[in-house]
């Protein structure tokens, strides 16, 4: 279903509109690398830059940039990017997604017998002791050790000091532990368990290296499937879409999907890989608190504010009155949170875009018990509201998704069909 703005009058935007991706084209995520939850397919990605004719010479940013799936088409395509997500284990897997193995110096089997001339000491509170056995532990860190030269991740990722090679093996070494662990999953699938004491996981350097081994040639072949060649290297960076690291009227195109209203926790969903990197549980807490629409609450809680548009206002009004218990305190304060984030984003999006800039967001619509979010509605609000231009939107319909996870959902509603929307706006 097309949705055609009453502003539109430049023919580009209409020609542009005729040749929209089709639905597959959305849907088709590749998540053979890691496991993970894009918002759009590396066909989406491809397919909006041709049709909407983006500047090779100008800059694409993706503020959400996850996986990496934006950064890694400009890529191929010889196109500048840059990709910014604040949770550090995404810039590993949008640096290792940019791989070329062909250019591969050597095989695991070298880097995991290069591993045995470490002798690291584990720490008891060092953080993936939360896991696993300090003997496991012992082998996990020389084997990253060997990845980054003899230092650490924690170390390297401060100043973004390592290579796409070694981002691939440290991907590696992200799926291996979810191997290790996977008995450990609950029943929502973005959540993992920390055993308890007594039943920490124990495994040997034989078993540890059979599993990177198999992992290793499981990647080459879908790497080799790929054959990625990179014309232009991406800037891959850490840090917050309500305060992007970049100048004023700098980029000239958005392609991006935002944290979905769905209230996941995408910070436990990678705990695992973030023990790599030996965060603090102080740390931790943080990183949770600054992930958009993380279900903690903070220490002051966000006003609505009129310019989040009346559909927003609308809906944080049904929420507050709603008869369900908490919806007035613990989640209404949740979803606060959640607009005044991506209302601060949209700000910073408007700052850093030039004028006659196309973005393209792709968003998925929710449901708080029996409240319908409309989330493609509150955001075309929240853009018109800075001044830009809405071309079009395109719907989707997304029969499998996070959202659908809580089957208590269905107390509240018999049907919550999931659409998602690409909605395109120029800047003027």
């Amino acid at each position: 279903m097309v949705h055609y703005s009453e502003e539109i009058s430049c023919r580009f935007e209409v020609d542009s509109m005729k040749n929209f991706p089709r639905t597959t084209k959305l849907k088709n995520r590749d998540n053979t690398i890691y496991k993970y939850y894009p918002g759009f397919s590396e066909d989406f990605v491809e397919d909006i830059i041709k049709i909407l004719k983006v500047n090779t010479n100008g800059i694409i940013l993706d503020p959400w940039n996850g996986s990496g799936t934006t950064t890694y088409v400009a890529s191929k395509l010889g196109i500048p990017s840059i990709g910014l997500d604040i949770n550090p284990v995404m810039s590993i897997i949008a640096s290792a997604r940019l791989f070329n193995i062909e250019t591969n110096p050597y095989n695991a089997n070298y880097l995991l017998k290069s591993s045995d001339k470490f002798r690291t000491n584990v720490e008891e509170n060092d953080a993936l002791c939360n896991w696993f056995h300090k003997d496991t532990v012992k082998i996990i860190r020389n084997i990253e050790r060997t990845i980054f030269n003899g230092k650490y991740l924690r170390e390297v990722i401060v100043n973004n000091d390592y290579s796409n090679l070694q981002a691939f093996y440290c991907l590696i070494l992200f799926n291996v532990l979810k191997h290790l662990a996977h008995d450990l999953k609950s029943s929502n699938p973005t959540w993992i368990k920390k055993p308890i004491l007594t039943e920490r996981k124990s495994f040997s350097k034989a078993e540890i290296d059979e599993i990177y081994l198999n992992e290793y040639n499981r990647l080459v072949q879908v790497y080799e499937h790929n054959n990625v060649h990179q014309k232009v290297k991406p800037k891959i960076i850490i840090g917050r879409s309500e305060s992007i690291p970049l100048d004023n009227s700098s980029v000239e195109t958005i392609i991006t999907s935002p944290p979905y209203c769905t209230r996941i926790d995408y910070a436990i969903m990678t705990s695992l890989e973030l023990a790599i990197f030996n965060i603090s549980e102080i740390d931790f807490v943080k990183l949770r608190h600054s992930l958009i629409g993380a279900p903690v609450i903070h220490k002051q809680t966000p006003k609505a504010i009129r310019e989040w548009g009346p559909t927003c206002l609308e809906t944080l009004s049904k929420i507050e009155n709603h008869h369900s218990k908490a919806s007035r305190t613990y989640y209404l304060k949740t979803y606060l949170q959640y607009f005044h984030s991506i209302f601060l984003s949209l700000k910073e999006i408007d700052r850093v875009m030039k004028n006659e800039g196309k973005c393209i967001i792709v968003i998925q619509n929710s449901y708080y018990k029996d409240i319908f979010i409309d989330l493609k509605q509150i955001f075309i609000e929240m853009i018109k509201y800075l001044g830009w231009r809405l071309v079009g939107t395109y719907e989707f319909i997304n029969p499998n998704n996070l959202a659908e996870i809580n089957p208590r959902g269905k107390e509240y509603r018999e049907s919550s069909i999931t659409k998602e929307y690409a909605v395109i706006f120029r800047k003027w």
